[in-house]
């Protein structure tokens, strides 16, 4: 079949070289002219091909998207003078669920079990208290000392830590009931108890008297699941104890590991390197015999795990092992090299991407994609749906009793609210995270934030995002009578003519842009068909994920389509776009099972790279046939925290990694901003330690790596710690030029 697309002429909208400039600076991306110059007359330049370089961090698929928004006549909002972005809406059916923005906080720690109330950390160590904030309202209702630990179970109480005490507070009235020294343990899970680590002893609290009702020698491990039992462990054993009467009632060999779901066994461990005895023991509850002892296939366990039904246990060990046991025999049923996934209700395992049934250790058939790799399955709240994620970052929707698809979702699993009604995905897009919300059953879109989740409320109204350091509260609104979709996001940044987040825009743009396409590029795409389609086992053709994006821009010939590859070179990208390469060097057509796609004029193509040894180095067949930009942060524009800017500028830090490739970029810059605020302690030594652990370890390779035109870049950067006496980056400095002398390399 032959695509035939209309006749059209593309209209440039106009690129004002000094707008853009202006629009890009006002939501925080610093670019000089010149590059921007050449990258617009690049963007007018058949056949519109852009590869853009430069180290992480300098924004290079943040830049792509603007651009492409920009391009198409698209503005960067600013908020008013308020700092408030206006409502954003588009059409939907009615009564859609919408989500809208109700405040935000720094150092979110929870919401109350009943949801009526949020917990947020304030001060610093050792003087943190705890805010709480009334839901709805806002209203601030209480200030508590201490760092929130947990609330009890019934959520009566709440439990702060100070740097030596535990405080117990009374919900609503929030005053404080109880104190004690040590450190907070658990609730027993019926909440009648509190236990507290006294060091080498627990104490046990009664609560609602707080008096101490027990004293129990050794280290507190868990409650049983029923509730009638605590262990602890000292010395090679486990002690297990009567909840209520709090005698001893059996001790087991070796270190505690788990109960069984329905009480009937427990589990410990023996790790003697010194006799080579490694094992597992089962002992039987109650009469707290030993029934079984397991061999562990290498040294220690890292997860054990009992079947629903009790009739297997399984376990993941040092050196890669996993073994399946038999409970009752005691008999080796399999041993795997490679790691079990365990789900949530032990009904259901995961091995060498496929799902195993743990209480028959039978293979469950799933229909699928071939070649599909299973990396995580769970349940929905109400059982009636299985979720899985595979390795094409999408999520499957399967009915439980009969394990067929029913929708397929963008992102990985994230959480279910809590009263079972929606999902929420998460998608690695670009420089940071996109959180999708579903709404189970329909499986539409709710919406889409520029943030990672964090948590529901437990009453499943609320959900808090994560946004650099604020958490974001959103309520989910059931669905408006005007028959729109509204996500008010309100005022998430209210300082006084703050500009537009870049996050939130680059996340707008991708959301509600059908002429940008995103995809991050795989590293085992091998072949054009990766991208824009095959023909599957049983003969259906899988669209790839370009190829409606094709048809798209050859239907709408007047308007530029960009086609952004975030870090193309993770596969060759000769292999997975040699067709489109082909297509666009010789103004053929792109043969897709059997079709014949035009190549569309108006398509650009804008490829990021980075250089390092986990990415594919691009032929001259490649580069010849793109316009190459090198990306560099510029620090004299950056306006923000200019003392530290001037620091990480050309003749500083940034310019001696660049010469080895190890350039640094803006979002570096940023986070080191952010990590300095939340240090407890001074600027230049926040500084140290952000360069040791962060950009440190990135120095690796030859001797020669690091000499460049008569310098040592190892030398200058260990003078540049002596400067502004950064101790620890010097040492680690000191340490590489040691190695790199006496063995040539560094890792």
């Amino acid at each position: 079949m032959k695509l035939v697309s209309k006749v059209a002429t593309l209209k440039f909208l106009p690129m004002n070289l000094e707008d853009i400039k202006k629009e890009l600076d006002a939501v925080g991306y610093y670019i000089s002219e010149d590059t921007l110059k050449l990258i617009l007359s690049a963007i007018k330049t058949k056949p519109r091909f852009l590869i853009l370089s430069g180290p992480p961090g300098t924004g290079k698929t943040s830049l792509a998207v603007l651009l492409g928004y920009m391009v198409n006549g698209g503005e960067l909002e600013m908020g008013d003078e308020n700092g408030k972005k206006s409502e954003k809406k588009e059409s939907s059916k009615r009564g859609k669920p919408y989500l809208k923005y109700e405040r935000s906080f720094k150092n979110f720690k929870a919401f109350s079990p009943d949801g009526r109330y949020v917990l947020a950390r304030v001060g610093y160590y050792p003087s943190f208290k705890t805010k709480i904030w009334e839901v709805g309202n806002w209203k601030e209702v209480a200030t508590l000392k201490g760092e929130f630990e947990t609330f009890s179970p019934d959520g009566k109480y709440v439990v702060t830590r100070t740097k030596n005490y535990v405080k117990i507070w009374e919900v609503g009235n929030w005053k404080e009931v109880a104190t004690s020294e040590g450190y907070f343990e658990a609730f027993s899970s019926d909440g009648m108890y509190v236990v507290i680590d006294w060091g080498g002893e627990i104490g046990i609290l009664e609560v609602g008297g707080w008096k101490e009702v027990a004293t129990l020698e050794g280290e507190f491990k868990t409650f049983s699941p029923n509730g009638k039992y605590v262990a602890t462990e000292i010395k090679g054993y486990v002690k297990i104890w009567e909840v209520g009467s709090w005698k001893e009632v059996g001790t087991l060999t070796g270190s505690f590991i788990t109960f069984s779901p329905n009480m009937k066994y427990v589990v410990s461990e023996i790790v003697n390197y010194s006799t080579n005895v490694f094992e597992i023991k089962i002992w039987e509850v109650g009469i707290w015999k030993n029934i079984a002892t397991l061999k562990s296939p290498s040294t220690y366990s890292y997860e054990i795990a009992f079947s629903a039904n009790e009739k297997y246990l399984a376990g993941n060990f040092t050196y890669n092992k996993s073994s399946v046991w038999e409970v009752k025999s005691g008999k080796l049923v399999a041993t795997f090299e490679g790691d079990l996934t365990f789900i949530s209700d032990m009904k259901y395992v995961i091995y060498g991407g496929e799902i195993w049934d743990f209480r028959n250790w039978k293979k469950v058939v799933i229909s699928r994609r071939e070649g599909d790799f299973i990396d995580f399955i769970t349940f929905s709240p109400d059982a009636k749906y299985v979720i899985y994620e595979d390795e094409y970052d999408e999520t499957k929707i399967l009915e439980a009793k009969s394990w067929k698809e029913v929708a397929t979702l963008e992102g990985y699993f994230e959480a279910f609210s809590p009263d079972g009604k929606y999902m929420a995905t998460r998608i690695r897009e670009y420089d940071y995270d996109i959180i999708k919300l579903w709404e189970v059953g329909s499986w539409e879109e709710v919406a889409a934030l520029p943030a990672n989740i964090e948590s529901f409320s437990p009453d499943g109204k609320y959900l808090a995002t994560k946004r650099e350091k604020y958490i974001d509260i959103w309520k989910i609104e059931d669905g408006g009578d005007d028959g729109n979709y509204v996500v008010d996001v309100g005022n998430v940044k209210p300082t006084k003519n703050e500009k537009l987040p870049l996050e939130e825009k680059l996340s707008e743009i991708l959301k509600t842009c059908p002429y940008i396409k995103l995809v991050r590029v795989r590293p085992e795409w091998t072949n054009p068909r990766d991208i824009l389609g095959y023909r599957d086992y049983e003969g259906k053709f899988r669209e790839g994920i370009i190829y409606d994006f094709l048809l798209e821009a050859n239907r709408n010939k007047d308007r530029l389509y960009f086609l952004i590859l975030d870090e193309m070179n993770l596969s060759h990208p000769e292999h997975y776009l040699s067709d489109i390469i082909s297509a666009m060097e010789t103004g053929g057509k792109i043969e897709v099972d059997g079709e014949e796609i035009e190549y569309p004029e108006n398509l650009v193509i804008i490829g990021t790279i980075n250089r390092d040894e986990t990415t594919q180095n691009l032929s001259p067949r490649l580069l010849s046939r793109a316009i190459n930009v090198e990306l560099r942060t510029n620090w004299d524009l950056i306006k923000e925290d200019r003392e530290w800017a001037e620091i990480f500028k050309e003749k500083e830090i940034d310019e001696n990694l660049k010469v080895a490739n190890l350039g640094i970029g803006y979002r570096e810059f940023k986070r080191f901003l952010e990590f300095k605020e939340n240090y407890q302690g001074d600027g230049w030594k926040a500084l140290d330690h952000y360069l040791n652990s962060k950009i440190m370890p990135r120095i690796r390779g030859l001797k020669e790596d690091f000499v460049k035109d008569g310098r040592n870049i190892i030398d200058e950067l260990i003078d540049l710690a002596k400067k502004y006496k950064l101790v620890e980056t010097q040492k680690s400095l000191e340490r590489k030029r040691e190695i790199l002398e006496r063995r040539g390399f560094v890792e």
